[in-house]
């Protein structure tokens, strides 16, 4: 192998190897940043960074498969699973706005903060972060109450990389309607 082509391939390799590095450390960044819009309260970066129309509907297909679940063979379940579906969607109509992500990764409550809203508590890192394709990531932050919550990160068309699934444990879930409701 001569010169030249000793050349050409190291370029090929140190650009394949920046193409990789790239797309494993963006969905990252994003994820930091979003971490760092929630501690500082900024509701503008939060909503560049999260799809809530996604979040929104995926969060709703997870909870009424919850529910459909936890009311089978019970008596009325169809009518109990209905009428806890309404308390749901208001849960995931509030989540699903910067400032309900704000309340419930921040305060752990959808209630109003008062004025001005305190410090937020989240000291939590990214962590169990993982590829699932090239474009969708998925990594676990952790709340200041020590529950945790994951966040899937989608490459758009664009090429940012954009929050479109917020998962939660169905107690963190409770917590939050009774936060509404109390």
């Amino acid at each position: 192998m001569n010169a030249a082509s000793r050349k050409w391939l190291l370029v090929l390799l140190v650009t394949v190897f920046t193409v990789v590095a790239c797309s494993s450390i963006a969905p990252l960044r994003t994820l930091k940043k979003l971490r760092d819009a929630l501690q500082a309260r900024d509701e503008t970066t939060v909503a560049a960074l999260v799809d809530f129309s996604r979040v929104k509907a995926s969060s709703q297909l997870r909870t009424e498969a919850r529910l459909k679940q936890a009311n089978e063979g019970r008596p009325l379940g169809g009518l109990r699973a209905a009428i806890a579906d309404r308390f749901a969607d208001r849960v995931i109509d509030k989540i699903a706005t910067p400032r309900g992500l704000i309340g419930m990764v921040c305060d752990g409550s959808l209630k109003a903060p008062p004025s001005p809203p305190p410090p937020c508590a989240l000291k939590g890192e990214v962590s169990d972060h993982h590829a699932e394709s090239d474009s969708r990531y998925v990594a676990t932050l952790a709340l200041p109450d020590g529950k945790k919550i994951t966040l899937t990160v989608e490459q758009q068309p664009d090429s940012a990389w954009r929050v479109v699934d917020i998962e939660m444990s169905p107690e963190s879930f409770e917590q939050l309607r009774q936060s509404i409701t109390d």
